[in-house]
């Protein structure tokens, strides 16, 4: 199942950051030092996206007055917490779009906008280091991280817009992030005298704990 590659993915993540992070630790002591612990998979709290409750809302303006909006269901993904870091990856597929008019749908799909066909997917990827804990994170401030998109990968801070979670025990759990996106850095810069550059987002994920 696709959760599982991306838990394998995470670990594997986890793993080799511990690896860079000791390795570039300078030596000061005439006495060799002691390598910063690796964590292993069991030091990992690992919550799942509940793909049939988690959705991305969007909204672009059409004339600079008029919203046209959408929502993306069936998204996936990981947030994970270990010693040395924590992450966050959402999919978010192209197939679970819905909108209103089955007109807009079409279009938004087609080669005119998010051009479904080659770029299926869009992925939000970030990773923290312990000074921005997600257990410590709070409403307001912000996750850095990449987003790919339209087939472009660019930097994007997504801000926590609200939780539930309290992410240094394995519990079920809400947040909201939220981030204006400007999408002529992602190569979606059709019609850009009738459509605004920036789309407002907000991914809405329902986290299950995984267990061993």
């Amino acid at each position: 199942m696709r959760w599982w590659a991306l838990l394998a993915g995470v670990v594997a993540g986890c793993l080799v950051a511990a690896v860079a992070f000791a390795d570039t630790v300078p030596n000061t002591s005439p006495e060799p030092t002691a390598a910063i612990p690796v964590p292993k998979a069991s030091d990992l709290l690992v919550w799942r996206v509940d793909s049939s409750r988690s959705r991305a809302d969007f909204q672009i303006l059409a004339l600079a007055m008029i919203p046209i909006r959408g929502q993306f269901a069936d998204l996936s993904g990981l947030v994970s917490r270990g010693h040395t870091l924590d992450s966050v990856r959402v999919l978010v597929p192209m197939s679970g779009l819905k909108m209103r008019s089955p007109d807009k749908r079409r279009w938004a799909l087609s080669d005119e906008f998010f051009d479904a066909e080659r770029f299926p997917e869009i992925e939000f990827e970030a990773a923290l280091a312990p000074t921005q804990s997600l257990a410590a994170l709070e409403v307001g401030q912000g996750i850095d991280g990449n987003l790919g998109m339209h087939g472009s990968t660019a930097s994007q801070r997504f801000k926590l817009a609200r939780s539930t979670c309290d992410l240094r025990e394995p519990k079920a759990c809400e947040l909201d992030l939220e981030a204006d996106i400007q999408r002529s850095r992602f190569g979606l810069d059709r019609h850009s005298f009738t459509l605004a550059d920036t789309v407002s987002m907000k991914i809405t994920l329902y986290l299950e704990p995984l267990t061993p």
